[in-house]
């Protein structure tokens, strides 16, 4: 058989529309920055991915997984970061890594705030790829697996049709909100919750990072807000973020799908 044909239509899809099998979601945030005593040092991404894995088995799309690296701004110290142009390079290699199984429109779902640039820099890097995109293939194996994409997936090596968009979302940091999501989600300690205090772990609500309140007046509006109101956490607060995260995102898959 020259061909082989993919049964696109099967299955879950939303508005039953086949073209969501061209859609990934990637999920961006933090492996390692600390959280009180509460919650893990990777709770960034394990709510970004807990987001970007439900919008995928809602939708239809494809969840791609995770951006392994994260930045932070010089002056907020609570964890360890890379580079903006770390983040990109990797951007990039996941992203022409999955159009070659046919994806040609990323929606990224960021929950660290420290990757906020990103979102300045996705309109070059969507540009960079379009005009960088080559085919792989120089063996008659590989070049047989391109032709049965190509046959399902009409749109593969169209560069005009990659495109990339983000969707972030934020909260104060280790705070409420994500002591809800995180209980939530499952990766919420309650034993721990007696210690996690400001006090105690000074990037709560960034309320020990003296830096980072001197430099961003948002960060130090949050900080006294933490200061004077104790953390809350509440499953069912926790599920309301969630089912918003995903059902905005969800909203950015439809727009693709307008796309003609």
């Amino acid at each position: 058989m020259d061909n082989f044909e993919l049964r696109l239509n099967s299955g879950k899809l939303i508005d039953n529309d086949s073209k969501v099998h061209e859609i990934g979601v990637i999920a961006m945030g933090s492996y390692l920055e600390n959280h009180g005593s509460a919650l893990p040092i990777d709770t960034d991404i394990k709510i970004a991915s807990y987001v970007a894995l439900n919008v995928a088995l809602t939708t239809g799309a494809k969840f791609l997984g995770t951006v392994c690296t994260a930045t932070e701004y010089d002056y907020i110290k609570h964890g360890i970061h890379n580079s903006l142009e770390d983040i990109l390079e990797e951007l990039e290699e996941i992203i022409i890594k999955y159009s070659k199984i046919g994806v040609n429109k990323f929606l990224i779902i960021n929950c660290h705030g420290g990757n906020s640039d990103v979102s300045k820099k996705i309109e070059q890097l969507q540009e960079k790829i379009r005009n960088n995109f080559k085919e792989y293939g120089t063996t008659e194996k590989e070049l047989e697996y391109i032709k049965k994409i190509k046959y399902n997936f009409k749109e593969y090596g169209n560069t005009e049709k990659i495109n990339i968009k983000i969707k972030s979302f934020g909260y104060i940091h280790a705070y409420s909100e994500e002591l809800s999501i995180g209980k939530c989600i499952g990766i919420y300690d309650e034993t721990k919750f007696n210690k996690h205090t400001p006090e105690n772990y000074g990037e709560i609500g960034m309320v020990g990072l003296p830096e980072a309140r001197l430099n961003n007046k948002y960060i130090d509006k949050e900080a006294k807000m933490v200061e004077s109101i104790p953390a809350v956490v509440n499953e069912q607060y926790g599920e309301e973020l969630i089912k918003k995260m995903v059902n905005e995102s969800i909203e950015y898959i439809r727009e693709f799908l307008m796309l003609k």
